[in-house]
């Protein structure tokens, strides 16, 4: 093989460069590691509620207001029939044809 002089890159050929693949080896993981759940745990825990020993497992907050929850799901149940009603026709169909090619004119990899 040639020297390499200073200033010059080197000479690699182009299949080489396509036959590396990179990050091969390299782990697939989020930053924080899962833990997993100790499935004994939870079935003590579910006996234990079950025959009364411990109080049951209050369900989890999911941390947003049941108020304002329940009217998004109001006003997104109305929503699209007053937008469909404030449509012409052919706004009607030419969103339908949007929604459509966005469904299914997606390739598949």
């Amino acid at each position: 093989m040639d020297r390499i002089r200073p200033g010059e890159s080197p000479k690699v050929s182009l299949d080489i460069l396509r036959s590396v693949e990179h990050n091969v080896g390299m782990p697939n993981r989020s930053r924080k590691p899962k833990r997993r759940p100790d499935l004994a745990k939870i079935a003590k825990r579910i006996v234990d509620e079950a025959t009364g020993e411990v109080p049951p497992t209050p369900a989890q907050d999911s941390g947003k207001d049941p108020n304002a929850v329940a009217l998004g799901r109001k006003g997104g149940l109305i929503g699209g029939k007053v937008r469909a009603a404030n449509m012409t026709k052919q706004q009607r169909a030419a969103a339908a044809k949007r929604a459509a090619e966005a469904r299914w004119g997606k390739t598949k990899r």
